[in-house]
């Protein structure tokens, strides 16, 4: 058997591909066709039959499960040998870069293709021996070896020594690997070079390249210039044949050439001396004069050709102002920017970078691999990250911690692109980071907001709820579910419509004036039946106003449990019913007192419905960035613009060409930002974190925050800007909204009708502006006391107050909420009952207790003289009934009499 290829040794050890089969011929036989079996191969239709392979399995070899470069890898794409792998449709599944090399196709073009149909690339006489090479392989005959052309896409020949082996799974031949060895210098080297020759003259008059041979002196002369030259330079081959190159080449780039000159002189001395010399080739960068007098920049690569050199230069004018440009934005981006190489080491910078990492020079970073700059925790999730952006070619926002040179953390957000060559393999990445510590900053006073929102919406001592204009909850309290028994999950997102939440014609009132709040009318506080899950009717009194919740308008609706207040009103009317029927003359005196307590608990409930709660709760918000390059002349004109501007203001990048960044702004912004830009562009400034307001092509208004660098002429004046925009506008609206939610908060604090307390221990350490009222007090007068101060000696239960308080006050702090009445006593020792509901908070890091109490005085009065009314009632209830059995005892008497009377006559 014939010595096998290191990567087939290789996979036999670990058997990764189920086994190789075959054997060597041995010696190489090279077939030679007939024209009509030419023909027949060139034909469309001659394709391998489905009777001669297994059709069943269409999955392509993949030699490389796990995605890492490990030892079989580089063995495979080492080797200068070309390597590729058929399925058993004799599709191409993969190929290493020899194989690329040799046939001038990019891996795409390849992958899925019938090898012996490559347009080009087998050669006709070739063709069917490949396919008849494929076809014995997969019928596990011997391995195949055989000498074919193949043909580089270009037209190169090179004549190869194939080898075939069986790639087994299942005991059945699966895959086919394919080597061969370039022999073209063995087999035929002139016929081939003569070829060539003839080639290469003919690519070297279509080439759009500039091919140029001189002499080879320290001045040399043209002595062949293709025609590219006309179309690139404006000159004539015949113009510069026997003309000095150096003529033409900048006065500052001659020093740079004369060095190469003279290195490539001196090899060629030496070969001419001692026989002895080694090719080189180098490729230089310089300045070079059109025809018209204007310079371009070329890029030449020099080969010495037997008494010339060989110089194949390419026109890189628009690559060069294109590095110049994108280096100024680059150096003007407000981000960190840097380059590294595909093992994570540091290339490029700009300033930001330096910036963010704490380092004053580049040189601090050039050089050093980024992943020293991710914490240890984060190594593992970094390298994942870099696995990703080579599988996917980029990752985007990804959120991560990073450390500045001292060793401070801070929070990054961070974007990384592959760069490719042209062969489509990773040579580098683009990263883009921003600092993002104040965004983490907001996004917790935002929690913090939204936590104290939540904290006052669940311990309002009524059942709250929000809904949208239709009807749909957005947002439910805790006391809702503890009195009807609905959970959150039951209905949120629900309309109330279509939940049994209330009786039809509740219902119907409630939608009613919905609509008129939504509509901007003032709707008073009215009364509704609502459902508890398990159907029991609840009377409740709606009190509801317009809010904006999450940039929408919304109802917040506060539900009063009125039952006991029903529950009164029926008993009082049964009351006067009775006196009615029974007492006719206290008739007007009991409908008078019964008008009198409607009119006190009529004003009483107007009193207690004052209470409006609006705050919008709080979202997390992503400083998303959007960012756009731009570029303007000395007019303020954009004279460039890269696409990203679409994404941010609609427009596409040439529909803003010609325009002025005013031509985007209202005119009072214009007024604004205009002024700004003259003093700065007057005094050649750099444009530094300018808000400005933009108008979207859709008509919405765009915060952008713009920064720039002037571009200065040769002659030291000022030509235009370039810069880049931000877009900011989620930023500023978060910041907006933290605002207007700290202000809503603290209206609620200060404008509701009970005091609210917060409590430090068993101290009082804040109170709202109610407070004083019920107390009769001073702020100054509450602060820094104890709650048991403001109450009597002793509570109506015969407790200690001091000993009962402190007793709520700890089971609060454990986490148990506390709702009950109490005896307080105000300033000037006036006694009156109250409602008392008692909450752990969470304030900035500290625990503390929110008291929340309720003066019920009229409550309890209400309920002394709707008990006195009654005894009222029965009193004179007994006073009838024993009048009217003495009425009827009297009768029977007068009647006994009367027949006595008449008896005796």
């Amino acid at each position: 058997m014939t010595d096998e290829p290191d990567i087939i040794k290789e996979l036999r050890e670990e058997e990764k591909l189920g086994g190789l089969h075959g054997r060597s011929h041995g010696d190489c036989d090279e077939l030679e066709l007939s024209k009509e079996t030419v023909e027949e191969v060139s034909n469309e239709n001659v394709l391998v039959g489905e009777d001669d392979f297994d059709l069943t399995s269409t999955q392509y070899a993949d030699s490389s499960s796990d995605g890492s470069l490990d030892e079989k890898e580089l063995l495979f794409q080492g080797t200068t040998n070309l390597t590729l792998y058929l399925d058993n449709y004799g599709r191409i599944t993969r190929i290493n870069r020899a194989g690329l090399d040799f046939s001038g196709f990019a891996e795409e073009e390849i992958i899925g293709k019938l090898f012996w149909k490559l347009p080009g690339v087998p050669s006709k006489s070739d063709a069917l021996k490949y396919r008849k090479m494929f076809k014995n392989a997969f019928r596990e005959k011997e391995t195949q070896r055989f000498i074919g052309r193949l043909n580089h896409k270009l037209g190169r020949k090179h004549i190869m020594d194939f080898s075939t082996y069986c790639i087994k799974e299942n005991n059945k031949v699966k895959y086919l690997l394919i080597m061969a060895k370039d022999i073209t210098e063995q087999k035929g080297m002139g016929e081939t070079l003569l070829e060539a020759g003839e080639r290469y003259r003919l690519i070297a008059e279509n080439t759009s390249d500039l091919i140029a041979l001189t002499t080879f002196k320290l001045n040399p002369t043209y002595t062949y210039v293709n025609s590219s030259v006309n179309k690139v330079l404006g000159y004539g081959p015949e113009e510069l044949i026997g003309k000095p190159c150096l003529d033409l080449v900048h006065p500052k780039d001659k020093k740079r050439l004369f060095p190469l000159l003279k290195k490539y002189v001196g090899m060629k001395a030496n070969k001419l001396l001692i026989g002895k010399g080694s090719d080189v080739s180098e490729t230089i960068e310089y300045r070079y004069r059109d025809k018209s007098g204007n310079w371009h920049y070329l890029e030449s690569t020099v080969n010495m050709i037997g008494d010339e050199l060989l110089f194949v230069s390419k026109d890189i004018t628009k690559r060069k102002k294109t590095e110049e440009k994108i280096k100024n934005i680059l150096e003007s981006s407000p981000d960190a920017i840097t380059v590294t190489d595909v093992e994570g080491n540091i290339t490029e910078c700009n300033e930001a970078s330096l910036r963010l990492n704490g380092v004053s020079s580049k040189g601090e970073l050039i050089g050093k691999n980024a992943f020293m700059f991710f914490p240890e925790r984060e190594q593992k999730r970094a390298m994942e990250n870099l696995q990703k952006t080579l599988k996917d070619g980029s990752v985007k926002n990804i959120e991560c911690t990073l450390l500045t040179k001292d060793g401070k953390e801070f929070p990054a957000e961070l974007s990384v692109n592959v760069i490719n060559d042209v062969s489509g393999k990773p040579v580098a990445f683009v990263s883009i980071t921003k600092d993002i510590t104040e965004r983490k900053k907001t996004e917790e006073r935002l929690k913090e907001s939204q936590s104290h929102f939540q904290m006052l919406f669940n311990s309002m001592v009524d059942p709250v709820v929000i809904v949208d204009s239709k009807g749909k909850f957005l947002e439910v309290s805790d006391e809702l579910e503890k009195r009807l028994g609905f959970t959150r999950e039951e209905l949120l997102g629900k309309n109330f419509l279509i939940i049994k939440i209330a009786t039809k014609k509740s219902k119907a009132s409630l939608i009613k004036n919905l609509a008129k709040r939504m509509a901007g009318m003032k709707v008073n506080p009215y009364e509704i039946e609502a459902l508890t899950k398990d159907g029991e009717k609840i009377p409740a009194e709606v009190n509801a106003t317009k809010i904006v919740y999450k940039g929408k308008p919304a109802d917040m609706v506060v539900f009063r449990d009125i039952t006991e207040r029903k529950n009164a009103e029926e008993t009082l009317h049964r009351a006067y019913d009775e006196l009615e029927m029974r007492v006719q003359e206290r008739t007007s005196e009991l409908l008078k007192s019964n008008e009198q307590l409607k009119l006190e608990i009529t004003e009483r409930k107007k009193i207690e419905n004052k209470l409006q709660v609006s705050e919008q709760r709080f979202k997390d918000v992503a400083f998303s960035s959007s960012d756009w390059m731009w570029e303007v002349d000395i007019n303020g004109k954009y004279t460039f613009i890269s696409g990203k501007v679409e994404d941010v203001l609609g427009y596409k990048s040439e529909e803003l060409i010609g325009k002025t960044p005013f031509d985007l702004m209202s005119e009072g912004e214009v007024k604004k930002i205009k002024d700004v830009f003259v003093r700065i562009a007057e005094q050649k400034k750099d444009i530094k974190d300018l808000e400005n307001w933009n108008i979207h092509k859709d008509g919405h208004l765009v915060c952008l925050l713009t920064n720039g660098v002037p571009i200065i002429g040769e002659d030291g004046n000022l030509i235009g800007y370039r810069g880049i925009d931000k877009d900011i506008t989620e930023w500023k609206k978060t910041n907006r909204r933290i605002v207007d939610s700290e202000c809503k908060f603290r209206s609620i604090f200060e404008n509701a009708n009970d005091a609210i307390f917060l409590m430090n221990e068993d101290t009082f350490i804040e109170c709202n502006p109610k407070t004083e009222g019920i107390f009769g007090c001073d702020r100054e007068d509450i602060l820094q006391r104890k709650p048991y101060e403001f109450s009597p000696p002793y509570q109506p239960d015969g407790r200690d107050s001091k000993v009962k308080a402190l007793e709520k006050i700890n089971a609060a702090f454990a986490g148990e909420p506390q709702f009950f009445e109490w005896a307080h006593k105000k300033l000037d020792g006036t006694l009156f009952d109250a409602e008392v509901n008692l909450n752990r908070v969470e304030i900035e890091g500290e625990t503390m207790l929110q008291a929340i109490v309720r003066d019920i005085t009229w409550r309890k009065k209400a309920d002394d003289e709707l008990k006195k009314k009654i005894n009222e009632l029965e009193r004179y209830k007994k006073v009838t009934v024993d009048r009217e059995l003495r009425l009827i005892e009297l009768k029977k008497e007068l009647k006994e009499l009367k027949t006595k009377l008449q008896d005796g006559k």
